[in-house]
């Protein structure tokens, strides 16, 4: 795809174009009655007309009232196609008390939950939207985008949700991340988190690079640096403040290290706050990672995975000599993180994001190591 092709598509994402998701009926869903076809052709009908010509042919049905659900679900619809609200919600509460638990009453309750919520503020509305997600999912028929389908109640839900939250920035670039990705499906979540390692290191580049070239030095200088924690060993206070000095006086900053944990701790914690609003499309999209069958959903196993990659950093550009003390620090540290993030219940994907981290800043470690060969060279 060219460059102009993806500024393109950059732009009209950002925009809030393409939001609307393609009707298809979830996996799982129960087969659809014999009377759905000819029901999903009549919504869709109304669904076609102007606000004008469903108000008049509301008034004409209301003139002649059946009785039978699925033509007072289709009243239903006329009111709600011609903008009357209220109408509307009467009518599907209606037909949800006629027809109980099937999946006319599934559809009517949906329908009436939603307009329900319309006018109250935006949080509301998503609290009545994971109500519904709260519940089993119920088969039904549900408007999808433009068109009405079968489907159920969670997967309409979780449409709804991703309608709403589609025009901020962060969703939008988080959709067009994944309408790029080389993986698609229920990996595509992988091409969002790809996307945001990468911008990370790169923006961690600049810090890097110094970070390479202190650790040559310090590599180079280690004996002097020695000498000077044994001769100064029985005074703690005095040993690091000739430590410091030492550091300073070769030019070694020791607050590159840290300046790339905060960058990443910064990206990890937006990543969670961040793609917490882009769940629901993870979930309509059955994001799953091996054996992670939901990674919306908190998983144990890839704590320990992330734990394991936290390692790589000390084991590939650790000092020499003091790879085994900065090893164990590594995995301290790990195991505390690891029990937060399994506290707070953190989903497997914000896991799944921080050992990717791991793994590509391993990576970029190796690719630095000859500036870190040059600086420790040059030191002598």
């Amino acid at each position: 795809m060219s460059v102009l092709n993806r500024a393109l598509k950059l732009i009209l994402c950002l925009g809030g174009v393409g939001a609307s998701l393609p009707a298809q009926t979830p996996p799982g869903t129960p087969p659809e009655p014999p009377e759905g076809p000819a029901l999903v052709l009549e919504l869709n009908r109304i669904q076609s007309l102007a606000s004008a010509g469903a108000q008049a042919e509301a008034a004409r049905r209301k003139a002649s009232f059946s009785g039978v659900a699925a033509g007072e679900f289709e009243l239903a619809a006329l009111l709600e196609r011609a903008g009357d609200t209220a109408g509307a919600l009467a009518a599907y509460t209606a037909v949800e008390k006629m027809s109980g638990k099937t999946p006319i009453g599934a559809s009517a309750d949906f329908r009436a939950t939603l307009l329900g919520s319309a006018d109250r503020p935006g949080v509301q509305r998503e609290g009545a939207m994971k109500a519904i997600l709260a519940q089993p999912a119920a088969a039904g028929w549900f408007l999808d985008g433009a068109q009405w389908a079968w489907g159920d109640s969670r997967h309409a839900a979780w449409r709804e949700l991703v309608n709403w939250r589609s025009s901020s920035f962060s969703f939008a670039v988080f959709q067009f991340l994944r309408a790029n990705s080389p993986w698609k499906g229920p990996l595509a979540f992988l091409g969002i988190l790809a996307g945001l390692t990468l911008g990370a290191k790169v923006l961690e580049m600049p810090l890097l690079v110094r970070s390479a070239r202190a650790a040559g030095k310090v590599d180079a200088l280690m004996p002097k640096l020695e000498s000077i924690q044994r001769i100064y060993s029985s005074d703690p206070v005095e040993m690091n403040k000739q430590v410091m000095h030492f550091y300073k006086s070769h030019g070694i900053s020791l607050q590159d290290g840290c300046l790339m944990w905060a960058v990443d701790m910064i990206f990890v914690v937006w990543v969670l706050l961040s793609l917490a609003d882009f769940g629901p499309q993870m979930a309509l999209d059955g994001s799953a990672l091996w054996w992670i069958s939901d990674v919306t959903k908190p998983d144990t196993a890839i704590l320990f995975a992330w734990v394991v990659t936290s390692a790589l950093a000390p084991l590939v550009a650790g000092q020499p000599g003091k790879k085994g003390q900065m090893l164990a620090g590594a995995l301290i540290s790990g195991v505390i993180l690891g029990l937060i993030a399994y506290y707070w219940k953190w989903p497997a994907y914000v896991m799944i994001f921080w050992t990717m981290l791991n793994v590509v800043g391993a990576g970029i470690s190796m690719i630095l190591w000859p500036v870190r060969l040059s600086a420790r060279s040059s030191a002598y």
